[in-house]
């Protein structure tokens, strides 16, 4: 016996005892026996076996890497322990060492992919070779086996420096430009193995999240750069909340779409079908172009920014998918879940093979339309009903009866010759006399009954009589089944016409060439009845276009009923909850599997998991009705599925018999439904360190994920994950769905770098679109993208995809959008370059550099401001404590909504915190603080530097934090420019306490750097502090309003009046706003700024305001006024006097008068409000009718629909405000029109 066959023997003694493992206890015997054969192999240097061998391990010992960890710990096992054996592995004058039996295995692993990555077999070897190790040094070995084994091996800390590429130094550029900060850093990342699960001794257990993998069959659009932004945010925010995090890539190898695009392929380049060549041949063309886009697919995610464990990646047609795949499907057989059965099924012609339903797409024929279909060289009329006449057979005509004939109304004449009942309503009286008739086929001639069925037919409809076509008709088929009717098709798989359909005729035809020769019969008969204008719906093949045909196939199908129950339950008991709960995927979910038919999982195809069913047929007669099927894992235990199936059936063992596999593959919604037992590892009978996350797109929500948590809770009794994230489908910025057609498709990589029109219109014509079709995309991309795409970088597609993620029902993507974003971006920059500029330049207290916190603990954020401040925090300037107090807030609610994956809320708090806060106010604020001052000595001078740069370096510190998992590029290099090379930064020591947040070695990141945490930022939140500055930026916004509304340019200087109607308020405002009249005066463009206390506002005085920003929170008994003549000097060209002193006017004579000056502003300003006016309405009508739409409250989120609340309110307020001016104004020109 070979070594090779004695494997299997082992493999097959396994199976057979399988079934009384439990009773018997004795599984981990086998694993002995597995070690023994190890040693065997190795002790007779037969180590070319072991892969073989490791194959062998039976699926239900261990998977994939519990398998691959128990075989190199037995590999390294033999090694270091063989030193007894009597065998020398070396010859009998060469003396075994560790090392040399090291050497000798290392290829051999190396060979099967083992490696010391793995964290338990790094710990098996340290402890094997007795080495010792400092805590934190624990599996701290990487690289091959070959390494290990020649002493290559390195400590992590080791590794990390001598592995990285060098950190990206790059010149600080002067303005944004994304194509140059986005290079070099996502391979720098890589290369420092930062999107590995990085374990510490004091780690929390992995988050791992399965990424969707994408199909192969061609580039990744915009609706997939969705889910990598989206799964990406979630994936960096948990690495720098110190999670360890296990983000696995993979593509899908989309059996029917695959197979399609590549014999296009194959017909545009060669002129070839599938069927000219082998299969073998075929299936060699198709892992072509698996290689090209799957490496095409990963250059796409890496240029979005995604910090996937590549290391982990996969394919759904690799080795541990496939043996999944099988041995899922041989256990769903043997317990008699998985069946064969001829049913109705969705068949594509032109393609041959069963399509699922989310492969089938419908379209609404309003009118009559023309239709081009596939390989057709004539289109097809749709949208008409036709009318044929069936007489009555002799015997059931009544000569005093006008009834003759049972006229039927169809869409489909074509299937006239599978024709095998017609139907009327039982309670029809029209036709009560014929119950249990026979009329006769108009073209075949048979005689056909008449029966009688409620479900079916409609008496009000048409004539009220129904054909029957079970062959060819989904509701026909059920009514078939309950009247126990014939199933008789017409159409051959191809969709032409059977030679045995019944009408020589059309024998051979296409069906719709059938169609019109059916109705020319019919005419030519007399039995055609005229036709009619009728609306319909067809279905067509997604990825063909052709016409679906109903037929009647036999498949395999999967009884899914109880997992449906036990997914239904799971929900129900609230082990799986959907995200955002505001949306209707409950519903859907009960809906869904709370009518689940079973699942037709074969397809006619070459490409994907063929399915492992073997077909036994007997040659001798005696037993030819025996035939039936087995299913195995492989091959090699086909000889026993045979054996054991003659046995069960009292067939003599010797009897020949022909065994062939089914030559169709699985759908490939079975085989995605098993990632998690594929891709995970998962195993049944124990406890999961798994995924509680999956994030995908609500269109898939019961192809995919219903199927995955049903195939796991079968094989495991676990969920896969504990929570659904669903985010809704991109369109384009009409709501159309994104079409090559319509040549709205946009590959994010097009956005990212840019794209000439020439270049977009090329794009299409590498595709598959023909003809008319590809000169009308052309023309429809020329339309919206005329100018082509400007590059605007990964970052800002990033950012802008997340931020839609708030339209729940649908995503209308516009690049307009991006561009705004990449405007961010420029702020940001913008915000960093200045912080730079004054760190470099400033004179700065001697050491001084800002501190920053890598890795955040309790306090210690809060601990390292204050220690770096000059002074005391209660005692720090207004602002400081302001923008310290705002950002406190902001990571509040960035937390919460991070926690709740609601990242548009989390990305939307900390843009507005960047630009309200950060930049408009804050930073120009304290743009006077970094100005040199003769008045101040030295001393104050710094430390007026270092407390304001400290304060706004840790608050865009705070702010790239946030911003990271949404724009990884700019804020790693924003970041690195600014904290790692000008601040002084708090890393982690080696020697840390085991409580401690331990980060890996190496050069820091913002990858790894700390989230901010509401407890680290908590004690800077001080209602008080931001009331009083919200007061102060209240009066500076109306400043800017009064001059807006009163349409005075910035040029001119007025003289502003802060009027304080109470007193307690007057006292508190005054000295509050002496602190800043310098910066106030400056932002405000003001001539004066005077402080007044007074019960009334005085007369002549332009007091309301249109004021949207701040209409929600006034400060009552607080008014800014500009006097009336200062409106009308600056309208009439006077001239205004310096900043600090009191406005004159000019006596010129060329001077306008004031009284003309003034009546000229009134009358313009009228024009202009009553504009403004006009304006608002439209817009509050606009609104409200949204509002008032009856589908508002279930599609738009209860957030969403606050805020339009308050729009409402601001749109009012602002239109009264505007009344109140105008009355003001009327007023005003009536007194200065009277004598």
């Amino acid at each position: 016996m070979r070594i090779d066959q004695a494997i299997m023997l082992l493999s097959r003694v396994y199976y057979a005892f399988e079934p009384y493992m439990k009773q018997l206890a004795i599984c981990f015997s086998f694993i002995g026996v597995y070690q023994i054969v190890f040693q065997f192999l190795v002790a007779f240097d037969l180590l070319e076996y072991i892969p073989k061998l490791v194959a062998s391990v039976p699926f239900t010992v261990k998977q994939k890497d519990m398998r691959y960890f128990y075989a190199t710990m037995w590999v390294w096992d033999t090694a270091l322990r063989n030193r007894a054996l009597p065998i020398n592995l070396f010859g009998p004058h060469v003396k075994p060492s560790i090392d040399t039996y090291a050497t000798r295995l290392a290829p051999y692993m190396d060979k099967m992919g083992f490696g010391c990555a793995n964290m338990y077999i790094q710990q098996y070897l340290l402890q094997a070779f007795g080495l010792r190790a400092r805590r934190t040094e624990r599996f701290l070995f990487r690289g091959s086996a070959s390494s290990f084994a020649t002493g290559n091996h390195k400590t992590l800390a080791t590794q990390a420096l001598e592995r990285a590429i060098p950190r990206p130094h790059k010149p600080f550029l002067k303005t944004y430009d994304a194509g140059k900060v986005e290079t070099e850093w996502y391979s720098w990342w890589q290369a420092q193995r930062l999107f590995n699960p990085q374990t510490t001794s004091s780690s929390s257990p992995p988050f791992t999240m399965l990424a969707p993998p994408p199909n192969i069959t061609g580039s990744l659009h915009i609706g997939h750069a969705l889910t990598v932004s989206i799964q990406d945010a979630i994936a960096r925010w948990k690495r720098m909340t110190g999670v360890p995090v296990n983000w696995i890539p993979g593509t899908d190898h989309a059996g029917i779409a695959t197979q399609t695009v590549v014999e296009k392929q194959l017909a545009r380049e060669q002129h070839l079908g599938r069927h000219d060549l082998s299969r073998e041949e075929f299936m060699a063309r198709v892992w072509q172009w698996q290689q090209s886009y799957s490496k095409r697919i990963r250059h796409q995610h890496q240029q979005l920014g995604a910090s996937m464990n590549w290391e982990a990646e996969f394919f759904t047609l690799d080795e541990a998918c496939s043996r999944t795949v099988r041995q899922a499907f041989v256990d769903l057989f043997r317990q008699g879940y998985v069946y064969r059965d001829t049913r109705i099924v969705h068949w594509c012609c032109k393609l041959q093979t069963v399509l699922s339903d989310i492969e089938v797409d419908t379209e609404t024929i309003e009118e009559p339309t023309f239709v081009s279909l596939p390989g057709k060289q004539r289109k097809v009329e749709f949208g008409r009903i036709y009318r044929v006449a069936y007489p009555l057979a002799a015997e059931f005509c009544d000569v005093n009866s006008t009834v003759q004939e049972l006229v039927v109304a169809t869409t489909r004449p074509e299937t006239l010759p599978a024709d095998v009942a017609l139907a009327v309503h039982p309670e029809d009286e029209r036709y009560r006399h014929l119950h249990g008739g026979e009329v006769i086929h108009p073209l075949t001639g048979d005689r056909l009954p008449i029966i009688t069925d409620a479900e079916l037919v409609d008496p009000t409809f048409g004539t009220g009589v129904v054909k029957i076509t079970p062959g060819h008709d989904a509701n026909d088929y059920a009514c078939g089944k309950r009247h126990g009717l014939a199933v008789k098709q017409c159409f051959n798989v191809d969709g032409t016409l059977r030679a045995d359909c019944g009408v020589p005729e059309v024998t051979g035809l296409d069906r719709y060439e059938a169609r019109r020769r059916i109705l020319a019969l019919l005419d030519e008969r007399g039995y055609s009845r005229g036709q009619d204008v009728h609306p319909m719906s067809i279905s067509r093949c997604s990825r063909t276009g052709d016409i679906i045909e109903p037929l009647v196939q036999p498949q395999w199908f999967i009884n899914c009923q109880k997992m449906a129950q036990q997914a239904l339950q799971v929900v129900e008991q609230g082990q799986l909850t959907f995200l955002p709960t505001t949306g209707n995927a409950r519903q859907e979910w009960q809906r869904w599997l709370g009518d689940i038919q079973d699942w037709c999982v074969s397809r006619q195809l070459w490409w994907g998991h063929r399915i492992p069913a073997y077909q036994i047929e007997f040659t001798d007669p005696l037993y030819r009705d025996h035939a039936g099927w087995v299913a195995v894992v492989s091959e090699e235990n086909l000889d026993d599925a045979v054996r054991e199936y003659k046995v069960q059936r009292g067939i003599p063992l010797h009897t020949n018999c022909r065994v062939t596999q089914d030559p169709d593959v699985l759908d490939t919604w079975f085989s995605s439904g098993l990632l998690p037992l594929s891709v995970m590892g998962l195993q049944r009978d124990c406890r999961r360190d798994f995924s509680s996350l999956l994030e995908t797109g609500q269109d898939i929500l019961f192809f995919w994920v219903a199927r995955m948590v049903m195939l796991t809770l079968f094989f495991t009794g676990q969920t896969p994950f504990d929570q659904v994230v669903l985010h809704p489908m991109v369109r384009d910025a009409q709501g159309r769905k994104m079409s090559k057609s319509l040549g709205n498709v946009i590959d994010p990589l097009q956005v990212i770098h840019g794209a000439s029109l020439a270049t977009l219109q090329e794009t299409l014509q590498k595709g598959f679109l023909e003809g008319k079709e590809l000169q009308r995309s052309c023309k429809k991309l020329a339309k919206q993208y005329p100018r082509g795409i400007a590059p605007h970088g990964a970052d800002a597609l990033r950012f802008t995809l997340v931020a839609y993620t708030q339209q729940t029902h649908q995503i209308n993507m516009d690049i307009a959008n991006v561009t705004a974003n990449t405007h961010f971006c420029n702020k940001i920059w913008n915000l960093v370059r200045y912080t730079i500029d004054k760190l470099d330049t400033l004179a700065l207290p001697k050491g001084f550099r800002p501190r920053i916190v890598y890795q955040t603990k309790a306090q210690a954020l809060s601990e390292s401001i204050a220690e770096s401040v000059s002074g005391d925090m209660a005692t720090l300037d207004l602002l400081h404590r302001y923008i310290l107090s705002r950002l406190a807030s902001t990571v509040a609610v960035y937390q919460d909504a991070m926690d709740e994956y609601q990242l548009y809320m989390a990305a939307d708090a900390v843009k507005k915190f960047i630009i309200n806060d950060l930049c408009a106010t804050y930073l120009e604020f304290i743009k006077l603080y970094l100005s040199p001052s003769p008045m101040l000595t030295t001393e104050v001078q710094q430390a007026h530097y270092q407390d304001t740069l400290q304060i706004l370096v840790s608050c865009i510190d705070g702010s790239l934090r946030m911003l990271h998992p949404f724009m990884p590029f700019v804020t790693e290099e924003l970041w690195q420019h600014l904290v790692v090379d000008r601040c002084q930064m708090d890393l982690p020591s080696l020697n840390s306490s085991a409580n401690s947040n331990d980060v890996p070695q190496g050069p820091p990141t913002l990858m790894l750097a700390s989230a901010p945490r509401p407890v680290d930022w908590s004690r800077f939140q001080n209602e008080d502090v931001e009331h009083n500055v919200q007061m102060i930026l209240q009066i500076l916004h109306k400043m800017r309003v009064l001059r807006q509304t009163q349409n005075i340019p910035v040029s001119h200087a007025l003289p502003f009046t802060v009027w304080v109607t109470r007193e307690p308020l007057y006292d508190h405002i005054k000295p509050l706003l002496a602190q800043y009249i310098p910066q106030i005066t400056k932002l405000a463009k003001a001539s004066t700024i005077t402080v007044q206390y007074a019960g009334n506002t005085p007369q002549g005085t332009a007091t309301r305001l249109t004021d949207e920003a701040y209409s929600e929170t006034p400060q009552p008994g607080i008014k800014v006024l500009l006097a009336w003549d200062a409106v009308t000097q600056a309208h009439a060209g006077w001239v205004s006097t310096p900043r600090g002193t009191t406005a004159t006017s000019s006596n010129s004579p060329s001077s306008p008068t004031l009284e003309n000056a003034t009546g000229v502003y009134d009358q313009t300003a009228c024009q202009r409000l009553e504009k403004r006016k006009v304006k608002l309405q439209q817009d509050l009508d606009k609104l409200l009718s949204n509002i008032d739409n009856p589908s508002y409250q279930q599609r738009v989120p209860p957030a969403v629909q606050k805020k339009d609340q308050q729009r409402v309110e601001r749109f009012r307020h602002a239109i009264s405000v505007i009344d109140d001016e105008l009355h003001v104004l009327t007023q005003k020109q009536r007194t200065t029109a009277s004598p």
